[in-house]
Order: structure tokens, then C-alpha cells, then sequence
């Protein structure tokens, strides 16, 4: 499934939170998520906060996030 959106749209985030929950309580199996604000070579960086062992404000700052809040897409990457 390919979701698109506007960035920093309300109604485009909830959408998407809306489909990830949707998705979760029909499989078992793990969702992925690819996001375009992430570049490749910060894969270790982003494995690591969604697990839980980086602090938020440690992790946009190493991969250098600016633009559109965080808040938009926080549940999206956890």
C-alpha cells in the first residue's frame, strides 16, 4: 500500500494513523513504514529511536530534521 499525503495536513496524518491501525489489527505480521525524510544512510539512527533507545530530541537533531513538525509523523515512525 502506497499512502501519500500532503505534508503537515491534519486530516492527511490522521488518515494515515487511521490505515497503520487498520493495518495492525488484521495481521500479525510487522508493517513497515518507508519515509521520505529519512535518507538511507541514518537507517541505524532510526532503528534505534523506534526502539526506544535514542531520545527524540537526539534523533531529528542527527538526522538533521527541519521543515513540517515531528508531531506529524511521530506515531507514522514509532
Amino acid at each position: 500500500v502506497i499512502m501519500g499525503e500532503e505534508h503537515g495536513n491534519v486530516a492527511h496524518s490522521s488518515n494515515q494513523r487511521l490505515i497503520l491501525n487498520s493495518f495492525s489489527r488484521i495481521t500479525y505480521k510487522p508493517i513497515h513504514v518507508g519515509m521520505e525524510f529519512f535518507e538511507y544512510p541514518y537507517q541505524d539512527v532510526v532503528d534505534e529511536y523506534v526502539l526506544g533507545s535514542m531520545y527524540e530530541k537526539f534523533f531529528l537533531e542527527t538526522i538533521k530534521w527541519t521543515g513540517v513538525p515531528f508531531s506529524f509523523y511521530r506515531f507514522q515512525v514509532q
